[in-house]
């Protein structure tokens, strides 16, 4: 029973992160949310995930696989509508370059 439960708080925690997935999607930008944010808490759940399936831990195990999933989907939110700022060469006019 204790499982069911942890199970699902896990997931109600892991829910804190669709405000800023549908943010990011309302806005169609995401120039306020940092990519170290999102790669650290990857790496650091996906280490509570590893953890989990070695302890065989129900709770941790449904828990780390939400939270996954809504930061993998936080990620491509963020790097789809990531504004790159790049050097177009076609609209240069070389010729005032060299005058």
């Amino acid at each position: 029973m204790i499982e069911i439960i942890m199970s699902a708080f896990g997931i109600i925690t892991s829910f804190q992160l669709i405000p800023s997935c549908y943010r990011i999607y309302k806005r169609k930008s995401s120039k306020d949310f940092s990519l170290w944010t999102i790669y650290i808490g990857l790496i650091c759940q996906a280490t509570w995930l590893f953890y989990a399936i070695y302890e065989n831990i129900l709770c941790m195990k449904v828990a780390g696989i939400a939270w996954l999933l809504l930061m993998f989907i936080q990620l491509i939110l963020v790097l789809r509508y990531r504004k790159i700022k790049s050097f177009v060469l076609s609209n240069l006019d070389f010729q005032e370059m060299v005058d």
